[in-house]
């Protein structure tokens, strides 16, 4: 299984990535205008971002989502899960949340809006192999007229400079050094940083359709 992560950890690019997106309604009326309301406000979305970390056994809480991933395979699909199967995302994450990173970021795609604070968290999810590739079979871009609907995999962006940005951390470890990896340097002698990629929506995007 390849990288997929949108952001790097001590060198280290994960499978994949879980993003819980939040838009700000004090000051907005929907999502949309979240996105595209104000490009350089911060306080408009607040996304909060999992690694997804593979292990050899399968995680019982990504279970329920993964028996009706097929029901939204494609962008503009909804399911709503039988009683019997709902969850709560507290189940899905990580128990200690209190060890994150945080910094003023943007979109993970065009136009690429400087409107998000991103909030990633050093404890990951864990799911197995099988699990994952479950997703990525089931998951797929809306296809352009005559043409056949692709994956949803590898749509990661290639690392950015932090462009004067801080990231912050709220615990203490010496042996994070956060600084910007060069573009077009490969992840060899990065043990130390910490670089902000764009999303790896395949997560995301399941998310997004079943809690519609």
């Amino acid at each position: 299984m390849g990288a997929g992560s949108e952001h790097v950890l001590n060198g280290q690019i994960y499978p994949a990535e879980l993003h819980l997106v939040h838009w700000n309604a004090d000051q907005h009326s929907s999502l949309t205008d979240a996105v595209v309301g104000n490009n350089t406000n911060h306080a408009s979305l607040a996304v909060l971002g999992f690694f997804i970390d593979l292990c050899n056994s399968d995680n019982p809480a990504i279970e329920p989502m993964l028996k009706y991933v097929a029901n939204v395979s494609q962008s503009g699909q909804s399911f709503n899960l039988p009683n019997a199967d709902r969850f709560t995302l507290d189940s899905l994450l990580p128990p200690d949340r209190t060890n994150f990173f945080r910094y003023n970021g943007s979109l993970t795609t065009p136009t690429c809006n400087e409107v998000v604070t991103w909030t990633v968290f050093k404890d990951t999810i864990s799911m197995s192999s099988k699990q994952l590739t479950k997703f990525i079979n089931n998951v797929y871009y809306k296809a352009e007229p005559n043409t056949v609907a692709k994956k949803m995999q590898g749509n990661y962006r290639p690392p950015q400079p932090l462009n004067g940005r801080t990231v912050y951390r709220s615990f203490d470890d010496a042996s994070l050094n956060v600084t910007p990896r060069p573009p077009g340097q490969g992840d060899s002698g990065a043990s130390s940083r910490f670089v902000p990629e764009l999303l790896f929506l395949l997560l995301a995007a399941v998310i997004a359709a079943i809690f519609q």
